[in-house]
């Protein structure tokens, strides 16, 4: 339900169908679609933790989207510039996937101290 109404499978099948150009260019298309991986479970994880256990998803997500509202107009005007400029470039896709880390770490922030899980020990 969140990627569907942040698009970020959209996003996803932007980051995976740019052309590559070379080795470079093929380790940075992977690294950004690990990070928007990552950034929507952090987002998800911060989800379930709005509210208390008697709201449902789409009521935490309608609550969380409320508390957001500034973070998320800023992603969703972002979003249409790079609509209006398909094809984009690895540059733009970079600056995107942050936008959705500053989000998700804006969600952790407020629902107080979590434990994520990292790659390391």
């Amino acid at each position: 339900a969140l990627g569907s109404q942040l698009e970020l499978g959209w996003m996803r099948d932007q980051i995976t169908g740019h052309t590559v150009d070379g080795r470079w260019d093929a380790l940075m298309r992977e690294a950004l679609r690990d990070d928007l991986d990552w950034q929507q479970r952090d987002l998800s994880i911060a989800i379930l933790h709005v509210g208390d256990m008697s709201l449902s998803v789409d009521e935490k997500i309608a609550l969380w989207s409320s508390e957001h509202e500034v973070l998320l107009d800023r992603w969703i005007r972002m979003r249409a510039e790079l609509r209006a400029r398909l094809p984009g470039d690895f540059t733009m896709y970079s600056v995107a996937v942050r936008e959705i880390m500053d989000i998700a770490q804006t969600s952790f922030e407020r629902v107080g101290p979590l434990k994520r899980k990292t790659g390391s020990a």
